[in-house]
């Protein structure tokens, strides 16, 4: 397991990246548009926050840094 610190900012960022694609795949699929807060709740409900978090150390080395 990696030691390094992660920073939160970063893990947030990716978290919430995670969810909007999950929200786009959602919204494609319906008729209706889902809402960022509806697809949060299906996400976490669906067990993919717990997918996401115990993942994301392996994610890390996939993603390039946001630049500001």
């Amino acid at each position: 397991m990696n030691k390094e610190k992660v920073k939160q900012s970063d893990y947030m960022a990716l978290q919430l990246m995670e969810i909007e694609s999950f929200r786009r795949s959602l919204s494609h699929e319906s008729v209706e548009p889902i809402t960022f807060q509806e697809a949060v709740m299906l996400w976490v409900s669906e067990g993919l926050a717990d997918e996401f978090k115990s993942g994301y150390p392996l994610k890390r080395d996939q993603i390039e840094p946001a630049l500001a």
